[in-house]
C-alpha cells in the first residue's frame, strides 16, 4: 500500500488493536459468469448471472508476515464502504458469441487489495463459517503464536473456544472440504499441540456422533 491508502491503513491497525478486532491486508477476487443478449451487431448485453464467486486470498498480517490462511468466501452485502460494489459492476465484461448450441455468454473478472476486519470475539463464528483449510490454517497460525510466546495460560481459553468452534460444525466443514489432504491427521497434530485433555475428548466424542471420516 502506497500513500493515501497506507496512512488509512495505520489509523486502522491501531483502532483494531485498541477495539479487540482482527485486521488483515489481503487480495479480493470478484468473478462472474452468465448468458448475455445480443442487441445489435456485434453489440451485447447482459442478460442473467449464472455463477458468481467472491473471495479474499493471499493474507498479510498489520506486520507485513504473509499468512498460508487460503481463500475465505465472502458476500457483497460485506463491502465496506456499499459503493466499492458500483466500481466492481463498471468493471467491462468479456462477451464470447453464440457458438454450436451455446447461446452467448460474459465473464467479468475483478481483483484488489482490502483490509478485512472482524471483532475478535465473533473469531469463532467465522472459523465455523469458513472453509476447513482457511479454518485449520487459522488455528495453526494461533497455535504457533501462542507457542512461540511460551503458551501463556491466560490465552488458552481463547484457543480452546476457537478449536471448540471447529469441532462443533465438523461435519459440515467436512462436507465442503474438496482438497485431497487428510483434515483429520490435520486436527490430530493440531490437537496434541494445544495438550488439552477436554478438548481431545471434545472432538472424539464428535467423530463418534457424525461418523468417523478422514
Amino acid at each position: 500500500m502506497k500513500g493515501r491508502d497506507r496512512t488509512v491503513a495505520e489509523v486502522l491497525v491501531a483502532v483494531a488493536e485498541r477495539a479487540g478486532c482482527e485486521l488483515y491486508l489481503t487480495l479480493f477476487t470478484i468473478e462472474e459468469s452468465g448468458w448475455a443478449e445480443c442487441v445489435g451487431w456485434n453489440d451485447f448485453e447482459i442478460g442473467e448471472v449464472m455463477d458468481w464467486l467472491a473471495e479474499l486470498h493471499t493474507w498479510c498480517s498489520p506486520d507485513s508476515h504473509k499468512l498460508d490462511f487460503g481463500p475465505l468466501p465472502f458476500e457483497k452485502e460485506r463491502l465496506c464502504p456499499p459503493q466499492v460494489w458500483n466500481r466492481i459492476e463498471r468493471q467491462e465484461p468479456d462477451f464470447m458469441e453464440a457458438t454450436g448450441n451455446e447461446g452467448a455468454s460474459f465473464e467479468r473478472f475483478y481483483r484488489g487489495a482490502t483490509l478485512v476486519l472482524w471483532p475478535r470475539g465473533r473469531t469463532p463464528e467465522v472459523l465455523a463459517g469458513a472453509p476447513l483449510d482457511f479454518a485449520l490454517a487459522y488455528l495453526e497460525t494461533r497455535l504457533r503464536d501462542w507457542g512461540a510466546a511460551g503458551r501463556p495460560e491466560a490465552e488458552r481459553s481463547a484457543l480452546v473456544s476457537l478449536f471448540t468452534a471447529v469441532i462443533e460444525r465438523w461435519p459440515e466443514l467436512l462436507a465442503r472440504h474438496s482438497n485431497q489432504d487428510r483434515p483429520l491427521e490435520r486436527m490430530a497434530r493440531l490437537l496434541k499441540q494445544l495438550a488439552d485433555p477436554e478438548v481431545v475428548a471434545g472432538f472424539l466424542e464428535r467423530l463418534a456422533e457424525c461418523g468417523y471420516r478422514s
